[in-house]
């Protein structure tokens, strides 16, 4: 099975992802733990952020980000590397109308573009592209 086939796999199991921005010096920032809404492989993820869970002015502009998900039970977790862009009220429409979801009006929606991502599984590290 393939890296990246593995990392979907495990994505479809998972109910919560740490969502986090990479700052100016390149250190991973850890911002909190967030629910997938929709997914589009392994390549855009969208979220519904609430104003208390995550302050939706870090992502007034694109910036840097990784979420990393896992699984207790088999030992394996992924970390992808992207761009997190908050969307405009517009898009967030669109994605409504395209995506058939149904976020609700108080939230935000968090857009990620993964670039690469990080497979750590049974010891080892496999780097791959996304």
């Amino acid at each position: 099975m393939t890296v990246k086939r593995i990392s979907l796999e495990l994505w479809e199991q998972c109910k919560v992802v740490v969502l986090g921005i990479i700052t100016h010096e390149g250190i991973p920032e850890m911002k909190g733990l967030v629910t997938p809404i929709s997914c589009i492989g392994l390549k855009t993820f969208y979220f519904d952020i609430t104003n208390y869970q995550i302050e939706s002015a870090l992502f007034e502009l694109p910036v840097t980000g990784i979420i990393c998900y896992y699984s207790q039970t088999i030992f394996k977790s992924v970390t992808l590397k992207g761009c997190l862009n908050l969307l405009t009220t517009e898009e967030v429409q669109h994605i409504r109308n395209t995506h058939k979801i149904n976020p609700s009006n108080k939230c935000k929606i968090l857009k990620f573009t993964s670039q690469k991502g990080t497979l750590y599984s049974d010891y080892q590290t496999y780097l791959f592209d996304i």
